[in-house]
């Protein structure tokens, strides 16, 4: 097989690099939700358990705690997972006869769309991280709000 010329090599490479990088920064969004996700259901547990824990309007806190619980839950549940690339034996089978630059010129292809696919996926699972986040804080502060006029 004939070697592959520098900038595709280059391209390849950088693109590798790309993937390897939204999975991590998936992987930190999961956490972050997971991590978000537990206090919410702690925080609702508490108010749930304890003698009095929804008096005073305190039921406007649950509420933000169980809305952030059930954001993060359809973030990590219902978000689809981001991909790696093509599938390696597949797409071997399919390009492994054709010349090196043919062979790489559609890995660069697969790559590039398994990128835009994984961006619009991590965008979606930022935006319900945000809106898990936003929901607590804005009850939070209606709770605040409600306490400060009585």
């Amino acid at each position: 097989m004939p070697a592959v010329p520098q900038n595709a090599q280059t391209s390849l490479n950088a693109s590798q690099l790309e993937v390897t990088g939204q999975l991590t920064t998936a992987s930190a969004l999961e956490a972050k939700l997971m991590g978000l996700l537990g206090l919410m259901a702690a925080a609702a547990g508490v108010m749930l358990t304890v003698a009095h824990g929804l008096a005073s309007n305190r039921w406007i806190l649950l509420v933000g705690a169980l809305g952030a619980v059930i954001l993060g839950l359809s973030s990590l549940v219902g978000s689809e997972d981001l991909k790696s690339g093509p599938d390696p034996i597949a797409f071997y089978k399919e390009y492994g006869g054709v010349s090196a630059e043919e062979f790489v010129e559609q890995l660069l292809a697969d790559l590039g769309g398994t990128i835009t696919l994984n961006r619009e996926r991590l965008e979606f699972r930022r935006a319900l991280l945000a809106g898990a986040f936003s929901w607590a804080v804005l009850w939070g502060l209606a709770f605040g709000i409600v306490r400060l006029f009585q």
